[in-house]
């Protein structure tokens, strides 16, 4: 046996006027932006109102220990984030900067070694061919396995080639080559 030191996860969440917000002694500290190096993805179910909500934590390790980056999973926050690390599903620096979105929601841009991470899926994509109702319900469903992965492979898992389908939405048809030589130019995606 050792010594050691127990860590305080520092913990923050992404405010509805698009800022970072840290308590610190009972004051409320706003920042633009939280960096740090990306340690996993976890979600807990709370009561919101009432009634049961997912939160995403984002956690982060900066120089001063662990950070967790509180948001809604299923708010534009949360979205942003999840759908942008599975566009580039690895550990590194990462950069959450809120900022308000065209139809006035609170978003974030989402940077991975000061590169911008782009969605991995747009919206439109998420809710193209669907054969369920509610859209709300199928983002929800296909945002948690974007999740899923994400944590995967963060675990060293291998990242899957086709994206995640979701059962009661259209499945792409089945790819047979014409040859039996398979060339990129045969590739559906």
């Amino acid at each position: 046996m050792g010594f050691g030191v127990e860590e305080k996860t520092r913990f923050c969440s992404i405010t509805k006027d698009a800022r970072i917000g840290v308590k610190v002694n009972g004051e409320m500290r706003l920042y633009d932006f939280v960096e740090g190096r990306l340690e996993g993805l976890a979600v807990r179910e709370v009561l919101f109102g009432g009634e049961p909500a997912e939160m995403l934590s984002v956690l982060l390790r900066d120089e001063e220990g662990p950070l967790s980056v509180g948001t809604s999973l299923h708010g534009s926050a949360g979205r942003s984030i999840v759908l942008s690390l599975a566009s580039e599903p690895r550990r590194g620096l990462v950069k959450i900067r809120p900022y308000k979105n065209k139809a006035g929601y609170t978003s974030v841009a989402v940077s991975l070694n000061e590169r911008q991470l782009r969605w991995a899926e747009p919206l439109a994509e998420l809710d193209a061919g669907l054969d369920i109702e509610p859209v709300d319900l199928h983002r929800r469903e296909q945002i948690r396995l974007w999740l899923e992965r994400i944590k995967a492979s963060l675990a060293g898992e291998p990242w899957p080639v086709a994206k995640p389908v979701l059962v009661g939405a259209s499945k792409p048809a089945a790819f047979e080559p014409e040859s039996g030589e398979i060339t990129l130019d045969d590739v559906p995606f």
